[in-house]
């Protein structure tokens, strides 16, 4: 008796500790409002999620039920993509899912999101809109930051050789070296 209970508190054990829950630590959106890609940081987001329809026919992006989506909660601009409550109640911007860890996922909005919704002003993930996003369950809310918007490694590149060109760093180099 005293083994089966032993081993029956072991598998209750062991269930509880697998079945933890996701969280969210961190959320970065760069090269916004053109073309978006959010990357969510945390643990427990398990495998990636099965997409539950197109986003919109004819263009890329998955809507994968309450497993996966961003809103934005802006009150001119605002928008559901990814997430959907049913048939006739689903939002039509889906996710393009770039990469799916148990700690990290990143992905970008459908194409239709850059090619219609943006360019005709209807929807826009722009800065200081405030927004949720949700991996399996856990969520998190910000806002969209101005330090959202990252210059690619080859602009800072630019940008430092054209500040270098310009003698604003010679300055310095020399007076320290005579200084």
């Amino acid at each position: 008796m005293k083994t089966i209970v032993s081993a029956s508190l072991a598998v209750f054990v062991l269930s509880a500790y697998s079945a933890v829950a996701a969280t969210i630590s961190a959320v970065s959106i760069i090269n916004a409002p053109a073309n978006p890609t959010i990357t969510v940081s945390g643990t427990g987001f398990g495998t990636a999620p099965t997409a539950t329809f197109l986003g919109f026919p004819g263009f890329t992006g998955f809507d994968y039920g309450k497993a996966l989506y961003i809103t934005d909660f802006s009150p001119t601009h605002g928008f559901d993509a990814g997430g959907d409550a049913g048939e006739n109640l689903r939002d039509l911007i889906g996710l393009v899912i770039l990469n799916y860890t148990d700690n990290q996922v990143q992905f970008q909005l459908g194409s239709d999101y850059a090619q219609f919704y943006l360019p005709n002003n209807i929807y826009s993930l722009s800065i200081g809109d405030p927004y949720t996003v949700v991996v399996n369950g856990a969520s998190f809310s910000g806002t969209v930051g101005s330090t959202g918007v990252t210059p690619e490694p080859e602009s800072l590149v630019t940008l430092l050789t054209g500040l270098a060109s310009t003698g604003l760093f010679a300055f310095r180099r020399n007076q320290s070296i005579h200084g």
